[in-house]
């Protein structure tokens, strides 16, 4: 009943139709060709099966984990390492910002959506997490835009669990986004990891001014840093002199941006409508 009942949640009453939310079905099939695996029409019936509906279900292995890499792995471009942030999908951005990128800083990560902060769990509950996070001094949040948002029928989106009068798009200002180009969740605002600064809690942080390589970073790709404002688009000039869009934002703030493929010959980055670079990439 459990194992069903994970499907039906996700399918039929969520409608988010992801390829891993199915795993519980494996279970009963395994079970039914332990059963009955010497029938040759079960055995075709069951890779039949598997093309079901195929179109519709999104092959996602987790992609959008790689920008959460991305993002505990370069915060300390961004934030000072004193700076506590809070975070829904904290699990790899804890152990990047804390242990792989600075182990003697040991950056604070707090988790929000509950999974291993009772804490936080009784504030969502409790429609008082922007409170609670004033209580525990955590002035930056950090995740996909639409885990901010207040439409309940959005997967993921709890803004409705941060109080009365929480309103992401005046509360929350973007300090920095961290974006792998071609990656997407398929949500609104899945697309990157943002960190945000919580309006009237302290000061901003100091922002980057100058784009700088950051060299080579989680998975062996190449990675740079780009101050941005409204309406700019970052392209790459590739081995044949023509130039590829990476992205474009609409807000001011500073992007890390993975670049494609293994990144490792020279290139140049160009803010769209400009003649001069604003990075150029050494061969590495």
């Amino acid at each position: 009943a459990g194992l069903l009942g994970i499907v039906v949640l996700h399918w039929a009453v969520r409608w988010y139709p992801r390829d891993y939310y199915l795993a519980p079905l494996v279970v009963a099939a395994l079970a039914v060709v332990a059963a009955y695996g010497r029938s040759r029409l079960l055995l075709v019936v069951l890779a039949l099966a598997q093309m079901a509906d195929r179109d519709r279900v999104r092959a996602e292995p987790l992609a959008g984990q790689v920008e959460m890499v991305m993002a505990g792995q370069f915060l300390a471009s961004v934030l000072p390492t004193s700076e506590r942030i809070g975070c829904f999908n904290s699990g790899l951005v804890t152990w990047y910002a804390a242990v792989m990128a600075a182990p003697t800083a040991h950056r604070g990560v707090v988790n929000l959506d509950g999974v291993v902060n009772a804490s936080s769990f009784a504030a969502l509950r409790e429609r008082r997490l922007d409170a609670w996070l004033d209580a525990e001094g955590i002035r930056f949040v950090l995740d996909n835009p639409v885990q901010f948002a207040l439409d309940p029928r959005l997967p993921h989106a709890v803004g409705h669990w941060f109080g009365p009068d929480f309103d992401p798009a005046n509360d929350l200002v973007e300090v920095a986004r961290f974006d792998a180009p071609g990656l997407d969740n398929g949500r609104p605002g899945g697309d990157s990891m943002r960190l945000y600064w919580r309006r009237g809690r302290g000061a901003l942080p100091i922002a980057n001014l100058i784009a700088r390589d950051l060299g080579r970073g989680p998975g062996g790709a190449r990675f740079a840093l780009w101050p941005a404002r409204p309406g700019e688009q970052l392209q790459v000039e590739g081995d044949d002199g023509h130039r590829h869009t990476l992205l474009s934002v609409d807000v001011p703030t500073t992007v890390i941006v993975r670049l494609p493929g293994p990144g490792l010959a020279a290139a140049n980055l160009f803010v769209a409508g400009r003649v001069e670079p604003v990075l150029r990439l050494p061969a590495l």
